[in-house]
């Protein structure tokens, strides 16, 4: 029975894995190298960002040209996300079950620790976004289907000014999504706004990709370019115990994670505040 049960510790691992991979809207548009592992709370690691490389002026072809260092900013990141997860099961079988049964166990723990995260990661974004990219941040804007293009615009222009890379996710809350229906700027596509849970089909606009969600902060559309985040996950151990107190067997689980924003990487994020008309 032991082998089974570490066996079976193995596949609930990546079973798990593979479902936060697939339920997730946004984490997987950040970049999620890093150097390092992960064990425990307050532990760090190391992320690089790309600074813009400079040229040298020279006199003509074949010039001798100066030579300089590549330049790489590396930050240290401490984690400070630690959530845990212990569940009861009677039988073994149960849990080979689990893996099968759409929108059962596995699915629905993998859930949990998706809406955790991906809160915490819009969280962090509209937290670093410069100050200059946080617009109407004092005063919220009443938002209706006749001024959310030019909000959307604005974001827009903000990420611009900063050469923010182009391929860029906005997060709306669904109340967002009926003015954008009602806006008239996705009249053009064949599915409209009704795509927007799955972003491979997902409408854009002015650079963006919409995806509708309840994870993001309270009255704010949070974006940013892809890859420009930073996101630190472990899933660093899910285990298959004896249950010290019944019959059966424990899922036990423990995750450590932190977003993250560094260097001018921040410049490509923008937050909107509103309030809805």
């Amino acid at each position: 029975m032991a082998g089974n049960v570490y066996e079976l510790a193995t596949i609930v691992r990546d079973n798990l894995q593979m479902r936060l991979d697939d339920q997730s809207a946004f984490i997987k548009f950040a970049n999620r190298e890093y150097e390092g592992d992960v064990s425990m709370k307050g532990q760090t690691v190391k992320v690089e960002s790309m600074p813009v490389q400079s040229w040298s002026a020279i006199s003509d072809l074949g010039a001798d040209i100066a030579r300089s260092a590549f330049d790489t900013d590396v930050y240290t990141v401490t984690v400070n996300q630690a959530y845990g997860i212990n569940k009861f099961v009677r039988t073994i079988e149960s849990i080979r079950a689990a893996f099968n049964v759409k929108g059962g166990l596995m699915d629905a723990i993998a859930q949990g620790l998706t809406n955790l995260q991906e809160t915490h990661f819009l969280a962090t974004l509209a937290t670093d976004a410069p100050t200059a990219n946080k617009l109407h941040e004092s005063s919220a804007v009443a938002l209706d289907k006749t001024n959310i293009i030019e909000a959307i615009e604005e974001m827009a222009t903000t990420l611009n000014s900063n050469n923010a890379p182009d391929t860029r996710i906005c997060a709306i809350d669904w109340a967002i999504a009926p003015l954008l229906r009602q806006s008239g700027i996705f009249v053009y596509t064949e599915s409209g706004l009704s795509a927007l849970q799955d972003t491979a089909d997902a409408p854009n606009y002015a650079g963006f990709v919409f995806v509708g969600t309840t994870r993001a902060p309270a009255g704010k559309m949070v974006a940013f370019s892809v890859d420009k985040p930073h996101f630190i996950n472990q899933l660093t151990e899910m285990k298959v115990v004896d249950s010290p107190n019944a019959i059966g067997y424990q899922i036990v689980g423990e995750s450590f994670y932190q977003a993250a924003t560094v260097g001018e990487d921040a410049k490509c994020i923008v937050t909107y505040k509103y309030t809805l008309a």
